[in-house]
């Protein structure tokens, strides 16, 4: 069974506000980061690096760097979520996704949901680029987020994400690996701000 935005980073249902966050450091490089919801998750949006569209819930538009590839795989990944409906994972799934498209579409109402809302809502995002550049149009991402039942259990939710430059914007490979748990954020930077609902 494909699992995507499951067991640990499952996120629970806060509302729809968004909250604006002030300006932080990101290694060299000020970054604005505003978090919206996207069904239960929170997801990173700037002025930046996108998504500079949001229609019909799908989220598009993102800057052809590193951080736009981060923030287009948390955004994209959010919008797979059974929990949002056919309305939505279905055309996210098409339009900005790559790979087993028809096999994550059969699977993906069969997704069990594990922990309550609480115990999986991120407080901080952390990620690092393990592979691939943006000249080479690929990417793999590892995206770490400190939440509740992945203290518990000793570390963070982790998971890994590859995202392809095509055709204007960042497409993310499905099948998605599940999520993993790791005890540390060494070699990681902090996704500026902290998730709110």
């Amino acid at each position: 069974m494909v699992v995507i935005v499951a067991g640990a980073f499952v996120l629970g249902h806060r509302g729809t506000s968004s909250a604006t966050l002030p300006r932080a450091e990101q290694g060299d490089q000020a970054e604005s980061i505003s978090w919206e919801m996207a069904g239960t998750q929170p997801v990173p949006v700037s002025s930046d690096h996108g998504p500079r569209m949001i229609s019909d819930g799908l989220a598009s538009g993102f800057s052809d760097d590193e951080l736009g590839a981060v923030i287009a795989a948390i955004n994209i990944d959010a919008r797979l979520s059974p929990a949002l409906g056919p309305a939505v994972y279905e055309p996210t799934l098409r339009q900005q996704c790559v790979g087993d498209i028809d096999g994550v579409l059969q699977a993906l109402p069969t997704v069990v949901r594990q922990g309550t809302p609480d115990s999986t809502f991120p407080t901080q995002y952390y990620y690092k680029i393990i592979d691939g550049s943006v000249a080479a149009r690929a990417l793999d991402i590892s995206i770490v987020a400190a939440t509740p039942q992945a203290t518990q259990l000793g570390g963070y939710a982790e998971l890994t994400r590859t995202v392809y430059w095509y055709q204007g914007d960042w497409k993310l490979q499905v099948p998605t690996p599940r999520p993993r748990i790791v005890n540390s954020t060494d070699g990681y930077t902090p996704l500026a701000g902290q998730p709110h609902a």
